[in-house]
């Protein structure tokens, strides 16, 4: 997944939450940290990479969104989007349904 694909991708998934992040950018009200919190594939990592992102992008669009472009959103979406070591060990993990 490409930086654009992420950045759509949350947006479609999570567009309250994406808006309310966009309007405390934009208005520099920002809290220190930040828990993202939830049952399994609900966007947690989504919102939390696109927020990265909008953080650290250094040619943000006219409407708040990070152009996916810039050498920033780069690293953080090959960051958070290559594989981890961690992935074998959660696959062999029993499932709690």
């Amino acid at each position: 997944m490409d930086a654009k694909e992420l950045i759509a991708q949350a947006n479609a998934q999570q567009p309250q939450l994406i808006a309310q992040f966009k309007q405390a950018v934009a208005s520099e009200q920002l809290a220190h940290a930040f828990l993202f919190t939830g049952p399994r594939g609900r966007g947690q990592d989504l919102v939390a990479d696109w927020l990265a992102m909008r953080l650290m992008c250094r040619n943000v669009t006219a409407d708040g969104q990070p152009d996916g472009m810039c050498d920033q959103c780069q690293r953080i979406c090959l960051l958070y989007t290559s594989p981890s070591p961690r992935d074998g060990l959660l696959s062999r993990m029993p499932s709690s349904a």
